[in-house]
């Protein structure tokens, strides 16, 4: 799995079984300005699949109370990681970021949300936050996992701009045995 906002689709067939990841991601441009909304949906996932995506959700709420005018962007990094750390330090090499600005570009390079940004957020500024965990294992399988989605920052804090559900019991799908065989 590669997250990078700069990843290319290759002609390997989507892998749908038990135990598997989507990541799926759709950007538009809306008056010459860039969105962006990213979600994993998971098939059929393991506890251990469901633990590392609460430590997700857990990061993206934590940031999500820092995106504020006057934060340093290093902090939003430092806030997710400090989590992370908390949480499961195996996890901290598998995290892939925390995003970037976006405007008229899609990913302003000079907004990156990274450790050594020390850039003040401002009111006005449009992110791309987008967290996940890549090159991750369980029982066998390989899986990633990501949230993005489209922030604006007002006086007031964060102003999601894309708001798609990402709640465990949304992006979790259960396959499972539904035969109802009363036929004995």
């Amino acid at each position: 799995y590669n997250l990078r906002a700069s990843a290319q689709n290759d002609d390997r067939n989507l892998d749908i079984g038990e135990k598997s990841t989507i990541i799926y991601k759709v950007g538009a441009r809306y008056k010459q300005y860039c969105s962006n909304v990213g979600r994993t949906m998971f098939i059929d996932p393991t506890p251990q699949m469901e633990k590392d995506y609460r430590i997700l959700i857990n990061i993206y709420l934590a940031c999500n109370k820092i995106l504020k005018p006057r934060t340093k962007i290093c902090d939003v990094y430092k806030t997710a990681i400090g989590v992370i750390k908390r949480s499961n330090k195996k996890l901290v090499d598998k995290f892939v970021g925390c995003g970037f600005g976006m405007g008229l570009e899609y990913r302003e390079s000079n907004l990156v949300l990274g450790e050594k940004n020390a850039q003040l957020l401002k009111t006005g500024m449009v992110l791309n936050f987008s967290i996940g965990f890549e090159n991750l294992e369980d029982k066998g399988k390989k899986y990633a996992m990501q949230i993005a989605d489209t922030i604006l920052i007002t006086t007031d804090g964060a102003r999601l701009l894309t708001p798609v559900k990402r709640a465990w019991k949304e992006v979790a799908a259960f396959t499972g045995d539904d035969d109802d065989d009363d036929e004995e």
